[in-house]
């Protein structure tokens, strides 16, 4: 009823009102419409309304393309920040430093000949590779299988006590000699006592390391004689030591020295005749673990001692915070309970290469470069045990090391582990434990100090992930 005589006319004509234009014809139409506040029906649209929604399109596909172009540049500039600032050096921010203890004093002879380790990931390297690093060898730690991951996987040449072994005639000491021990290249010292270092030092075992000379210089030093064995580094001609070891919980390896004493005395009266285990007779092999824990045999603070050069007397605080502050700036620290994951840290700071297949050509230049010093050179000792098939996976690979770790510490094939464990178990709150923990009250919070170092110094290289690439690599170099 409401609509216009007019609109009615403009409806029976379908739509359109011949009387007036096109243009008119709309506008009148669409005024209709907002007075009557109603749909009456279809709404005619200009021709130009394409064009609108094209540019809007564009305008708003524009403002989308500008916004995610910048969202990439945000997120990669957030990206190489934290790159930068989590991966540029060897104690990730993520981990706190180690406390450190600048009042005090270290001993000279760790101070001067030793060098301390740097803790950014590319600082130093360059000279780090033509150091001298200094194993320090701690009794119960792995050494012998370390030694055969190092020479046998590696093909390095290292400096301990084995390079001695079957010497019988004493001219074999008047010169350096590199020894050929079953596949493995040592060099003819003995770095376990004082006397043998003194010998290494007249001798002149480190010589020139740092201008790449191919003299007779070990790749690798191995001794349990921190202090003594700086004297190796007194030529003021050669770079620093740089010392790495691996550390072990101090009660754990007080329990491993207690199976080592039953399983050498067991191993002494079988070879003797004698009885096996607790065959009556007395000796070593009788005691308890807590009979242990009271006897001479025990260690006191074994570690605490040999890094403050404090053998006998009262241990301090004083002492404690001296072998926490060697730690942490002279010591590179690799733990029991990853092993191999020490050993590839260890071998990419160094710079140590596969040389097991290049070993025959580095030989050959060896040889030459030593023949015009007139040295004498390889001494051969035993069959190549290397060359076996199974040596690879045996030694090789982080489960290969994983289990000569665990068969050294059941102690090999004189006790089965069984036996082992119910007479050498220690148990938490037992006397023996009470006692142990008495005997080694500094070592264990030293050790627990250790273990901050040593997350603070394997941050980085843990968070990359490069040590799970220890297989491939051995892999690649196996032949």
């Amino acid at each position: 009823d409401n609509i216009s005589e007019e609109e009615n006319d403009f409806k029976r004509g379908g739509g359109v009102d011949r009387n007036v234009s096109d243009g008119d014809h709309c506008d009148k139409y669409n005024n209709n419409l907002r007075d009557h506040k109603e749909f009456t029906g279809m709404v005619i649209i200009p021709d130009h309304s394409y064009d609108y929604n094209m540019q809007v399109t564009k305008h708003r596909f524009g403002k989308m393309l500008l916004c995610g172009v910048l969202s990439v540049c945000i997120l990669g500039t957030f990206a190489f920040l934290m790159s930068v600032t989590n991966f540029g050096t060897v104690g990730s921010p993520t981990v706190d430093p180690p406390t450190a203890y600048l009042d005090v004093t270290l001993p000279r002879e760790i101070d001067v000949h030793f060098a301390d380790w740097k803790h950014h990931e590319h600082d130093d390297e360059t000279t780090t590779r033509y150091d001298v690093p200094i194993f320090w060898s701690i009794p119960l730690t792995g050494n012998d299988v370390i030694e055969e991951y190092l020479g046998g996987c590696l093909g390095l040449i290292q400096a301990s006590e084995v390079g001695i072994l079957g010497n019988v005639d004493e001219e074999d000491d008047a010169s350096l000699k590199e020894v050929d021990i079953h596949g493995l290249s040592y060099i003819n010292v003995d770095l376990r006592t004082r006397h043998g270092i003194e010998h290494a030092t007249r001798m002149h075992l480190i010589d020139d390391h740092k201008n790449g000379d191919l003299s007779l210089t070990p790749d690798v030093v191995h001794t349990p004689l921190l202090y003594e064995s700086a004297q190796l580094f007194e030529n003021p001609n050669v770079n620093q030591g740089k010392i790495i070891t691996i550390l072990r919980d101090p009660m754990e390896r007080a329990v491993a020295l207690y199976q080592q004493i039953i399983i050498s005395e067991s191993w002494t009266k079988s070879a003797a005749g004698g009885g096996f285990m607790n065959d009556g007779s007395g000796g070593a092999n009788m005691m308890s673990l807590s009979d242990y824990a009271e006897s001479d045999y025990v260690e006191n603070n074994w570690l605490t001692r040999t890094l403050c050069n404090k053998p006998t007397g009262r241990i301090t605080e004083v002492d404690l915070k001296v072998a926490k502050e060697i730690l942490r700036r002279k010591v590179l620290v690799g733990l029991y309970d990853n092993v191999p994951l020490a050993l590839s840290y260890f071998k990419h700071k160094f710079d140590w290469v596969n040389n097991k297949n290049n070993k025959h050509h580095l030989n050959q230049q060896r040889q030459r470069e030593l023949k015009k010093r007139s040295l004498v050179t390889t001494v051969q000792k035993g069959g190549d045990f290397t060359k076996d098939h199974n040596y690879f996976y045996s030694h090789c690979t982080t489960i290969g090391v994983e289990e000569a770790l665990k068969k050294e510490s059941e102690g090999w094939l004189w006790m089965k582990a069984e036996q082992l464990d119910q007479q050498t178990q220690l148990v938490k709150g037992s006397y023996a434990w009470t006692l142990l923990k008495r005997e080694n009250e500094f070592d264990i919070e030293l050790y627990e100090y250790a273990k901050t170092v040593h997350e603070y110094q394997f941050s980085s290289y843990r968070h990359r992930g490069r040590h799970r690439g220890m297989k491939n690599e051995h892999s690649r170099g196996r032949n």
